[in-house]
């Protein structure tokens, strides 16, 4: 899922360009959202939302932006990612993965180059410091500008092809988890429903069954954990 381009020590180098511009860095946050977190309209079922924060000076009040802001010195960019999404939203303990280096439009006042982090988190119902949850396919509802949201729909395309190669869904899951749940976190993010066969054929690497079943529900059904495979490590 890494797709980023050459940097350094917190600066980029874009190509056609005789000088170092400084680099970014913005958070770009899912999570599944029930009903009563979904800002813009109700729906009846689970989805996929993304965390948004007011336009820093903006004229327009709808203006909405991902949560960024600059390095400090000597801080590397993972702990940019982190502090930034603290001071922006107030959420701790996201795990971020690096994901990709966008070129801003030449025309914004703000014009650097944004490294982005992706994060999928569980805490969607958590009280945020500033900032609010939207249906992550309607980003524009929320005011959203158009380079955000060619950044939000860049990330939800490369996460949704590459969902049975990336870790990253396991983030949302318990240590066991039966495959009706998994099942059903797969389906919000990639907005769609998914044969069981084809779904545990797809999986199959990255799952490993136990001899024990869960407690809860009519049926019971049998417990498995995530495979841990070299590369995740």
């Amino acid at each position: 899922m890494m797709e980023m381009n050459e940097e350094k020590n917190g600066f980029h180098m874009e190509k056609g360009r005789d000088k170092t511009v400084k680099l970014r860095v913005a958070v770009l946050v899912l999570g599944i959202l029930s009903s009563d977190t979904i800002s813009v309209r109700k729906v009846r079922t689970k989805k996929l939302g993304v965390l948004l924060i007011k336009g820093e000076g903006a004229g327009n009040e709808r203006t909405a932006m991902l949560p960024k802001g600059d390095r400090n010195q000597g801080e590397s960019l993972q702990k940019a990612a982190e502090r930034i999404l603290q001071e922006k939203t107030g959420l701790t303990g996201i795990r971020c993965e690096q994901f990709h280096t966008f070129d801003a439009p030449s025309e914004q006042e703000d014009n650097d180059p944004l490294c982005v982090y992706v994060a999928l988190t569980d805490q969607t119902k958590q009280p945020l410091k500033d900032g609010f949850w939207t249906p992550a396919d309607q980003p524009e509802e929320m005011g959203a500008a158009s380079f955000e949201r060619r950044i939000i729909q860049t990330t939800l395309n490369c996460l949704r092809r590459h969902i049975y190669i990336t870790d990253m869904v396991f983030w949302l899951m318990p240590e066991k988890f039966t495959l009706t749940e998994l099942q059903e976190l797969y389906e919000v993010i990639l907005d769609q429903e998914i044969f069981p066969l084809e779904f545990v054929r797809n999986l199959d690497s990255q799952i490993t069954e136990t001899k024990e079943y869960s407690r809860t529900g009519v049926r019971r059904e049998k417990l498995y954990l995530h495979t841990i495979s070299e590369c995740d490590i």
